[in-house]
């Protein structure tokens, strides 16, 4: 069920807002109605399309669903999970099915236009007065994409979307390797530590690339050994 409502505003006068059984109900405002009510009719019938031709698992999975169940079930970086949040915040009433190559390029528009975050630890974190970079952006649509593909394997969703988006240019930054030298030095350092787990940590950080903290939340769960 929709309905559309004049609301007092300077710019975008009119919200459709669409409330159908199994879907969390979610709005969208607009400048005229005549725009308000092609977006209903537009997104109702896609909603219906998703019912129809979606499986039993898939067809009414939401985003947040999907979400939820996957920051359950698996050990993510704080990174991801923080992407996840956004998507959860801004688009986690949408049917998964309803997610398409349009609606992932407006949600990188709504990215760049958004501020970055800068961490102080603890998980806290707060805006700063300058735009997410492009490798920010790439990695909020990188943790769409875990979540897609572990709802292909749990809810037999279909092809990834986000896979049809190309990745937005980063810049090359500074790469700095270790030398052979510098790389005897650490490790001998780091078996001189009082703390033995250090000379495994560093050699897996050395190996894998992987980060510290991505390294210290390891779980067996989340070991490939084969």
């Amino acid at each position: 069920m929709a309905a559309i409502t004049k609301v007092p505003s300077r710019g975008k006068t009119w919200r459709a807002t669409i409330n159908m059984p199994g879907v969390k109900e979610f709005s969208k405002s607009f400048v005229t109605k005549k725009n308000a009510q092609a977006w209903v009719k537009k997104t109702e019938a896609d909603l219906e399309t998703a019912r129809i031709e979606g499986n039993g698992l898939a067809r009414n999975l939401t985003l947040s669903k999907l979400i939820e169940t996957l920051t359950s079930v698996r050990t993510l970086n704080h990174s991801t999970v923080t992407a996840l949040t956004w998507w959860n915040d801004n688009y986690g009433h949408h049917l998964c099915l309803q997610i398409d190559k349009t609606m992932l390029r407006e949600a990188r528009q709504s990215l760049q236009e958004g501020k970055a975050r800068r961490g102080h630890g603890k998980g806290k974190s707060e805006a700063v007065d300058k735009p997410r970079s492009n490798a920010t952006i790439n990695r909020y649509t990188a943790a769409l994409s875990t979540a897609w593909e572990y709802g292909r394997e749990e809810y037999d969703l279909p092809d990834n979307p986000v896979r049809l988006l190309k990745a937005l240019k980063e810049s090359k930054g500074r790469i700095r390797w270790l030398s052979e030298d510098e790389k005897k030095s650490l490790l001998k350092a780091c078996q001189a530590s009082k703390w033995d787990r250090l000379y495994l940590l560093v050699t897996m950080a050395i190996t894998t690339g992987a980060r510290q903290g991505e390294l210290l939340r390891l779980t067996w769960a989340d070991l490939d050994l084969t």
